[in-house]
């Protein structure tokens, strides 16, 4: 089975096979500290060495297990997947075990929850007004109908308690490509839910 969203070579297959022999525990502190660094991106000689002595592990491959946690995560972060999809793969072509995916999905899980967040930014929608406009394209042999929308958003500044508009006009294209991204956002939020419920 192979991944679209990242790319299996024998390197990261022996990164994970190390990973897979850690306790879960100490993953778990592992990624929870690749989130905290993630805006620096490495790790110091300071912050490596206790890693060394945790895992039992030398220099070399210390440092590979990070690498590959960090590369893991930095791909898993552009997915949009089920969990339970996301975990199979992790699971299956990437080989992780159970327990080290778990650990994986759950970053993952909480770093996708920040996004959504994010998003909401302080600007609440309070409405959506549209209007579809038909314009006429003709030539010597045919004429050809095209149709535009303009979809005008009202926005709210819940922080300054004032309001803004703003009115994007889109083609055909656009506004399929518009709906099908509202779609895919809406069926992880609902994977998402799901995921939550079961737990």
């Amino acid at each position: 089975m192979s991944l679209t969203w990242i790319q299996v070579n024998a390197k990261l297959l022996e990164g994970i096979k190390l990973i897979n022999s850690l306790k879960t525990e100490d993953v778990c502190n592992l990624l929870d500290e690749i989130v905290t660094l993630k805006d620096n991106g490495t790790f110091s000689s300071e912050k490596l060495a206790p890693y060394e002595k945790l895992f039992v592990l030398n220099k070399e491959k210390t440092n590979l297990v990070i690498k590959t946690a960090q590369y893991l995560m930095q791909r898993m972060s552009q997915v949009m997947l089920k969990p339970t999809s996301l975990l199979e793969q992790l699971m299956e072509p990437l080989q992780l075990t159970r327990d080290k995916a778990k650990e994986f999905l759950r970053i993952w899980v909480k770093q996708t929850g920040s996004q959504f967040q994010n998003l909401e930014g302080k600007n609440e929608l309070e409405d959506i007004i549209w209007e579809l406009n038909l314009q006429t394209s003709s030539n010597i042999h045919s004429m050809s109908m095209i149709p535009t929308a303009k979809i005008q958003f009202n926005l709210r500044d819940i922080t300054q308690n004032s309001s803004e508009t703003d009115i994007v006009t889109v083609n055909e294209g656009n506004l399929i490509q518009f709906c099908n991204t509202l779609e895919i956002i809406q069926n992880k939020i609902d994977s998402i839910k799901d995921f939550y419920n079961k737990k």
